[in-house]
């Protein structure tokens, strides 16, 4: 992982995770359509597990994915 400030902002850049569209052949639109948009408050509120949600959903939007590749 490395690590730079820009403008005050810390911004890190994961190297070695697989890259949405270009790896995984998924759209981030899709993602956020299916997960993000639907779920991530109760995700992050503890109210759902991501690993659950994401087994739920990437069948209808990458069915040969599976939540170990996130």
């Amino acid at each position: 992982m490395k690590e730079y400030v820009d403008a005050g902002v810390e911004v890190f850049i994961l190297s070695g995770l697989p890259l949405l569209k270009e790896d995984l052949g998924l759209a981030f639109s899709d993602l956020h359509a299916a997960l993000f948009a639907p779920h991530w408050d109760d995700i992050v509120t503890g109210k759902l597990s991501l690993e659950v949600t994401l087994k739920s959903v990437l069948p209808g939007i990458a069915p040969g994915l599976s939540p170990q590749f996130f």
